[in-house]
C-alpha cells in the first residue's frame, strides 16, 4: 500500500481522492502534527493545505520531509489539484 500525508483541512475532503487512487491517507488537521511524524516516513509525498495549517505545523512537517527526502507540496484545498499532483508523482 502506498501512503500520502495531508496536513490541514478535514480528512473527509480528501478521502475520496485517495480511495480512488488506491492510496492510504495519513492526515492531521494541522493542530497536532507531532502525532503523525512517525508515520511520515511511509509517505510518498506530503501535502500542506496552506489555508488550514498553522505556521508551526507547516515548518515542522517541511523540515521533517526534507530530512527524509519526501517531496512536499502546497495545496490550495482543492480535490482536483490534489489528484493532479498525485498523478504527477507517478510519472
Amino acid at each position: 500500500m502506498k501512503y500520502i500525508t495531508i496536513i490541514g483541512g478535514q480528512k473527509k475532503w480528501y478521502k475520496a481522492v485517495t480511495d480512488d487512487l488506491n492510496l492510504e491517507l495519513i492526515h492531521d488537521g494541522g493542530e497536532h502534527p507531532k502525532r503523525i511524524l512517525g508515520k511520515l516516513k511511509r509517505s510518498k509525498a506530503i501535502f500542506l493545505v496552506l489555508t488550514a495549517t498553522s505556521h508551526n505545523a507547516t515548518y515542522m512537517c517541511v523540515e521533517y520531509a526534507k530530512e527524509l527526502g519526501i517531496p512536499c507540496f502546497k495545496l490550495k484545498g482543492c480535490k482536483s489539484q490534489l489528484r493532479e499532483l498525485i498523478l504527477q508523482l507517478d510519472h
